[in-house]
């Protein structure tokens, strides 16, 4: 599941990558940058490549971030089992390296979700950016951003439950 949502991520940060260059020359000036609750533009900037980048690197940033951090949690377990925050903490503490590693597995896991989620909405948000900026569609249908955060909080539960249950049977 691990290299499964890894590549997830990194395949969603490869075709926003690929939609932000392909936007950028069919953009107006000025594009649309911001949007009200009813999907109709409100917000506009000039046509350059930094305003146009902010978005998509926004997104890549966070994407990269959520990865990052769920490639380095074993490594700060091990260097720093006290600064990771764990349901029943003691019972984290006493574990051996291995175990708080099996524990932390289930954060791991959401993170790389995570990952792919932020990659997946900053691909929504670009490409709608430039349909609407190109008039190939009339709005911006919010909910799709409201699905993205949803599934995103939806996970936390079953984070919890995860973690509850990897750290009971880690040794």
């Amino acid at each position: 599941m691990e290299g499964a949502l890894r590549t997830l991520a990194l395949l969603l940060l490869a075709v926003l990558t690929a939609r932000t260059l392909h936007w950028y020359p069919l953009l107006p000036d000025p594009f649309p940058i911001h949007f009200n609750g009813a999907g109709e533009a409100d917000g506009w900037a000039a046509k350059n490549p930094v305003a146009w980048a902010l978005a998509p690197f926004a997104g890549i940033a966070l994407a990269a971030l959520m990865g990052l951090l769920a490639a380095k949690l074993p490594g700060m377990a091990a260097r720093s089992p006290g600064s990771v925050n764990m349901p029943v903490k003691a019972r984290f503490l006493a574990l051996d390296e291995a175990g708080r590693a099996a524990a932390l597995a289930p954060t791991a896991t959401y993170l790389r979700w995570v990952s792919a989620c932020v990659a997946g909405l900053f691909l929504y948000i670009v490409e709608g950016i430039g349909r609407m900026a190109t008039g190939a569609w009339d709005s911006l249908p919010s909910w799709p951003v409201l699905v993205f955060v949803a599934v995103i909080i939806g996970g936390l539960p079953l984070l919890m439950r995860a973690s509850r249950r990897a750290l009971e049977q880690a040794r």
